[in-house]
């Protein structure tokens, strides 16, 4: 029990909110259809970030250089959310 979410916020700067939670679990469907993407200046701290959502679940592009980024990886996280980070 205690590894499960409940729901989640994320405050980004002062007037934004990201809010999240789960749903019963008759009703969970497995995400599909879109990709949640952070866009992170700083190289060091996206690779950071991209390996630690990347922990328990699956890489699809590993973070690496691209011809349009300095750093950018696709995963899906342990709970199944496809991700991608991108270090323009």
């Amino acid at each position: 029990m205690g590894k499960q979410i409940l729901h989640a916020a994320l405050s980004l700067g002062e007037d934004f909110n990201l809010l999240a939670s789960d749903c019963p679990p008759d009703q969970y469907h497995k995400p599909q259809g879109f990709a949640v993407t952070l866009q992170i200046s700083d190289l060091a701290k996206a690779e950071s970030i991209f390996n630690a959502l990347a922990e328990g679940g699956k890489t699809v592009m590993p973070f690496s250089k691209t011809f349009w980024a300095k750093g950018y990886g696709q995963l899906e996280d342990k709970f199944g959310i496809p991700w991608m980070v991108n270090c323009a």
